[in-house]
């Protein structure tokens, strides 16, 4: 069992470096040599979350935070991640799911403010919306 954990901690470290050189395919490929291991391994499965970000392939990428999720429902950056995903794909009311999981879990100002803004433009955007169909 050790030597399987020391095993999948070096395909983490290859795919760093890799990361770091923005080779992120070859970066994914090491990680799923990692999860061949051990298929229920958090930072592996957020690490690929977080590289298919990278990418631009949000589905993908929360397909896998949604693992590390159901696994670790306090996974402070799989929520951070996930909020950023909807965010960017417009889709606020998820968006504002995963902040007001990390509001309850840090009650930090910047997670507050976060939320604030959420929630006014998502009136925002009804305001707009309701204005075009008059």
């Amino acid at each position: 069992m050790f030597s399987e954990e020391k095993e999948i901690l070096e395909y983490i470290k290859e795919a760093f470096a890799l990361r770091s050189q923005e080779l992120y395919k070859q970066a994914v490929e090491k990680l799923y040599k990692a999860l061949d291991l051990d298929n229920d391994n958090v930072e592996v499965l957020y690490q690929l979350g977080e590289l298919y970000s990278f990418m631009h392939n949000h589905h993908r990428a929360i397909d896998y935070l949604e693992q590390v999720l159901e696994i670790n429902p306090n996974h402070i950056e799989s929520l951070n991640l996930m909020k950023n995903l909807y965010e960017k794909e417009e889709k606020y009311l998820e968006a504002m799911t995963f902040a007001k999981q990390i509001f309850e879990q840090q009650k930090s100002p910047e997670a507050c403010r976060f939320f604030e803004q959420l929630v006014a433009r998502k009136f925002a955007s009804h305001r707009d919306a309701s204005k075009m169909q008059i």
